[in-house]
C-alpha cells in the first residue's frame, strides 16, 4: 500500500534540493550512527534466463518448506455491489488547524505501527503524542519507508545514498557505501512503489529500490548486497521501440515474505521520460519471482503482468496486483496465491457501470489490507494518453464492495486499519443526486461529504490510529508554506 500519494510526494520532494550529492553533511553524520565498515560483497548476477527458467542464488541456510505453484489458474468472478446512497454532511466546521505544530515545511506524513502520526519537515521529525508534539529526530530523512517486524523504522537519507533505521527509543543507525549500500542515482519513481521493508526467516532485511536493484542486508556481517533483475531470472527488457526506449535496468516494484519464509520480488520493464519535473512511466509486464531458499522460481500465472504490489495477509495468503503487459488484453485481475496449498485464484477487477462495454483498460495501482484482513484495491482506468476516473473497491468474502467509482486523476486516497477510507477529490464529481467535493470519508457503506479546505491545496493525507484524518495544505497565495489540519469523525 504505497502509491496513493505519488504525485504530491514527487512535488514536495522536488522542492527539497534534489541536486545535493555525495556523502551526508557534517550535521547529518554527527546525528547518525554508522554501521561497521565492511568490504561490500560482489553484486550477484546471472545470465539472463527465459521467464520460465530459474536463476540460482546461494542460500544462507537450509531452505524452508517449498512448493511448486500449480499451473492451473482458477478464475472467479466476485459480484460487484454498489452501496446504498447514504450520504451525510457534518453540521459543524469539519477541519481543525493544528495550531500547536512546530515550524517547518512538511515533507511527509507517516503513521507508525502504534498508530501515532509522524510528520517529517525540513527541520525535524515529529510524532503526535498524548500531550502534544514530540521531537523524534533532528536528522531529516529524504523519505520514511516502512517499519519492519522488529518495529525498526527505515528511511532514506541524502536522496537515497544512505539508508538508516530508527529503533524504538534509539538513534538512527545508518548504512552507506562502506557497508555495501549502493544506490546509483535518485529514483523518485521508486518512492511511489518500492517503499516496503521486509525481514525473512533468517533476519535478512530486503528492500526493493526501483532501477537501483533489490537490496539485502546480512544481519551478521552488517553488509548489504544488491541483486540485479537477471540474478532472479527476470528476462531483459524488450527491444527498443516506440517514442521512448526501455531502460536497460528493470524496475523493482515490491518485495514481501510469505508464511513459509519465501521471499517474493516483482520487477517490470520501464520507459521513462525524465526531461520534465515528473517522470512519465510506461510499464512492461515481467511477472514475479519467489525464492525458496535455493532458487528463484517463476510462476507462470502472472508472467504477463507488471506486478505493482505484493501483500501477505494474516492467513498467509499472498495478494498480487498490477497491470497486464497488453493493456487491452482483458486480463484485469487481482491474484491470490495460497503458498501452503500451491493454488492460484484470479479475481477479475470490477468494471465501472459508467464505462461498461467500452473495452476500458483497468489495472490495480495499490492493494491495502485493512484490520479485518479485507483487500482494498485502488483501480486506475484508461490507457494511452487519457485517464478516466479511478475507483476504490474492497473484497468482502466473494463480493466486491464499491467505495467510490468516480475518483478524478490526482485525487488522494488513504486507508485506515478499521475499514475506513479518506479521499480528497482533485475536482468536484457528481454522485447520484449530489456533488462531492474536497474530503470524502467512507466507512461501512456510508459516504460522509466533509467538503474542501477553502483556499488550500491539499498535498498529503494520513489516518492515525485514533481514526483522525490529517491533511497537509498549501495556501493558494503562499505556495512556499505548509499547514497541518485534521478531521476527527468522532466529533
Amino acid at each position: 500500500m504505497r502509491r496513493l500519494l505519488f504525485l504530491s510526494l514527487l512535488l514536495v520532494l522536488a522542492a527539497c534540493n534534489p541536486e545535493e550529492t555525495g556523502t551526508p553533511t557534517a550535521e547529518l553524520a554527527a546525528t547518525l550512527t554508522l554501521g561497521p565498515s565492511v568490504t561490500p560483497p560482489p553484486t550477484e548476477t546471472a545470465s539472463p534466463t527465459p521467464a520460465t527458467a530459474v536463476a540460482t542464488t546461494p542460500a544462507a541456510s537450509p531452505a524452508p518448506p517449498t512448493h511448486t505453484p500449480a499451473g492451473q489458474l482458477t478464475p472467479v468472478a466476485p459480484t460487484t455491489v454498489t452501496p446504498a446512497a447514504t450520504i451525510t454532511t457534518p453540521p459543524n466546521i469539519p477541519f481543525q488547524l493544528a495550531e500547536d505544530f512546530p515550524a517547518g515545511v512538511i515533507r511527509q506524513l507517516w503513521v507508525a505501527p502504534d498508530g501515532a502520526l509522524w510528520v517529517l519537515t525540513d527541520e525535524a521529525l515529529y510524532a503526535r503524542g498524548v500531550d502534544g508534539w514530540e521531537t523524534l529526530s533532528l536528522a531529516t530523512p529524504t523519505l520514511i519507508l516502512d517499519a519492519d517486524r522488529e518495529l525498526r523504522v527505515w528511511a532514506l537519507f541524502d536522496e537515497g545514498r544512505t539508508v538508516a533505521y530508527l529503533p524504538s527509543g534509539g538513534d538512527w543507525f545508518s548504512y552507506g557505501p562502506l557497508q555495501g549500500w549502493t544506490s546509483q542515482e535518485p529514483d523518485y519513481a521508486r518512492m511511489a512503489y518500492a517503499d516496503e521493508v521486509t525481514v525473512d526467516r533468517l533476519g535478512q532485511v530486503w528492500l526493493a529500490d526501483g532501477r537501483n536493484g533489490l537490496h539485502r542486508l546480512d544481519p551478521t556481517s552488517g553488509a548489504w548486497t544488491t541483486l540485479e533483475a537477471a540474478a532472479l531470472g527476470f528476462p531483459p527488457p524488450p527491444a527498443a521501440g516506440g517514442a521512448l526506449d526501455y531502460d536497460e535496468r528493470l524496475f523493482f516494484t515490491d518485495v514481501a515474505v510469505d508464511d513459509l519464509g519465501q521471499v517474493w520480488a516483482s520487477a517490470c520493464a520501464v520507459r521513462l521520460d525524465e526531461e520534465g519535473p515528473i517522470p512519465v512511466q510506461v510499464w512492461g509486464g515481467e511477472g514475479v519471482r519467489w525464492f525458496d531458499g535455493a532458487t528463484w522460481q517463476a510462476p507462470a500465472e502472472v508472467a504477463d503482468t507488471c506486478i505493482y504490489d505484493i501483500e501477505v495477509d494474516a492467513n498467509g495468503l499472498v495478494w498480487l496486483g498490477g497491470r497486464p503487459a497488453d493493456p487491452f488484453s482483458g486480463n484485469y485481475n487481482l491474484y491470490r496465491h495460497n503458498p501452503a496449498a500451491g493454488d492460484w485464484l484470479a479475481l477479475p477487477i470490477p468494471e465501472s457501470p459508467a464505462y461498461a462495454g467500452q473495452s476500458n483498460p483497468r489495472y490495480i495501482n495499490d492493494i491495502h489490507l485493512d484490520g479485518a484482513g479485507r483487500p482494498w484495491i485502488l483501480v486506475e482506468q484508461g490507457g494511452g494518453a487519457g485517464h478516466l476516473p479511478g475507483a476504490l473497491y474492497y473484497l468482502e468474502g466473494e463480493e466486491w464492495i464499491t467505495a467510490l467509482e468516480t475518483l478524478p486523476e490526482f485525487s488522494q486516497v488513504v486507508l485506515g486499519p478499521a475499514g475506513e477510507a479518506a479521499i480528497y477529490l482533485f475536482e468536484p464529481v457528481p454522485y447520484q443526486d449530489t456533488l462531492l467535493d474536497g474530503l470524502v470519508y467512507y466507512r461501512n457503506g456510508e459516504l460522509t461529504a466533509i467538503g474542501p479546505l477553502p483556499g488550500i491545496s491539499v498535498t498529503s493525507l494520513a489516518i492515525d490510529g485514533a481514526g483522525r484524518t490529517w491533511l497537509v495544505g498549501t495556501p493558494f497565495d503562499r505556495p512556499e508554506m505548509t499547514t497541518l489540519w485534521y478531521h476527527d469523525p468522532a466529533n
